[in-house]
């Protein structure tokens, strides 16, 4: 019987900061990482949780975002967003006064970031996926 080899890649997932699909998670100045794998190879600058639902069925409670770091590309892409000390996965608009943050599970409300607030984007979500168990 042929045996066939799947490579696998480490991903280093920041630990104690997670993208919130849902209603904002917390982030802090302490970058603890645990290795994950995963079946492909993508270029990335972070990488962190997403917890919630609200960004659902595409993209779920569990799985690991990974992000290239960068300004706002287009609107309707999906980011990584920094708001009231807190992270979001949303897709972003850009409007005249800040960003409107919008899920994909029409079960949560829009959400808007004033520009006053200060929030930006972290960087756009270039991938995600569910760890492979080792």
């Amino acid at each position: 019987m042929k045996q066939t080899v799947v490579p696998l890649f480490s991903v280093h997932v920041l630990d104690n900061i997670a993208l919130s699909a849902g209603h904002g998670s917390g982030f802090y100045d302490e970058y603890e990482t645990r290795e994950v794998f995963m079946d492909k190879d993508y270029l990335y600058d972070v990488a962190t949780w997403i917890t919630g639902h609200s960004m659902e069925p595409v993209y779920q409670d569990g799985e690991v975002a990974l992000i290239h770091e960068g300004g706002f590309d287009y609107d309707g892409a999906v980011y990584a967003v920094a708001w009231n000390e807190q992270l979001y996965i949303k897709k972003v608009y850009l409007e005249d006064n800040g960003f409107r943050l919008v899920s994909i599970n029409k079960d949560y409300p829009d959400k808007f970031a004033p520009a006053e607030d200060e929030s930006r984007i972290v960087g756009k979500i270039v991938e995600n996926f569910i760890p492979i168990e080792q």
